[in-house]
C-alpha cells in the first residue's frame, strides 16, 4: 500500500497521539476550529498534530491534556492503546490501517468510534452488575454467617 506522502516519515507514535486528538475531538464533539481556539493554536498547526505530521512539543501535549481532563501521562498511555485497538479494528475489517484522510477513512474512523462507545456503556453495565452481585454475595455472606453464629450459641 503506498504511503500517504502527509504522512511520510511520521513516528507511529506520532500517529497514535493524532488519531488519539481526533478521536478525543469527535467524543467531545468539537470541531478542529474549535479545538484549535481552545488550545490557542491554528486549526492547520492542529490538522498536522492529528496526521502525525509534526512532533508536540511537551507544553502542547500538556495543553491537549487538559483540555480534555487529563493528565500528560494519561494522555500518552491511551494514544498508545488506541492504537492498538484501531489497529485491531482495521485489521478484523480486513483492511490495512490508514490514516482518516477520505470520507470512507473518516467514516471508518466514526464506525470505530462508535464501537469504543458501545464497548464503554457494555463495560459500564458489566461493572455494575458485578457490583450488585459482589453486594448480594456480601448479604448472603452475612446471613450465613448469622445463622452460623446462631448455631453455636445452641
Amino acid at each position: 500500500m503506498p504511503t500517504d506522502r502527509r504522512t511520510k516519515g511520521a513516528s507511529p507514535e506520532l500517529r497514535a497521539l493524532g488519531r488519539l486528538i481526533v478521536y478525543l475531538r469527535m467524543d467531545a464533539g468539537i470541531s478542529q476550529k474549535e479545538l484549535a481556539a481552545t488550545l490557542r493554536t491554528s486549526s492547520s498547526q492542529l490538522s498536522k498534530w492529528e496526521r502525525g505530521q509534526v512532533d508536540l512539543q511537551v507544553r502542547s501535549r500538556e495543553k491537549i491534556a487538559a483540555a480534555f481532563d487529563l493528565d500528560f501521562l494519561a494522555l500518552e498511555d491511551l494514544a498508545q492503546r488506541l492504537d492498538r485497538s484501531v489497529t485491531r479494528y482495521f485489521a478484523h475489517r480486513g483492511r490495512s490501517l490508514a490514516e482518516p484522510t477520505g470520507e470512507a477513512d473518516a467514516a471508518s474512523l466514526e464506525s470505530f468510534i462508535e464501537a469504543v462507545r458501545l464497548r464503554r456503556r457494555d463495560l459500564e453495565v458489566e461493572r455494575v452488575e458485578i457490583e450488585e452481585a459482589i453486594r448480594a454475595t456480601g448479604h448472603e455472606e452475612q446471613s450465613l454467617r448469622n445463622q452460623l453464629e446462631k448455631l453455636r450459641e445452641r
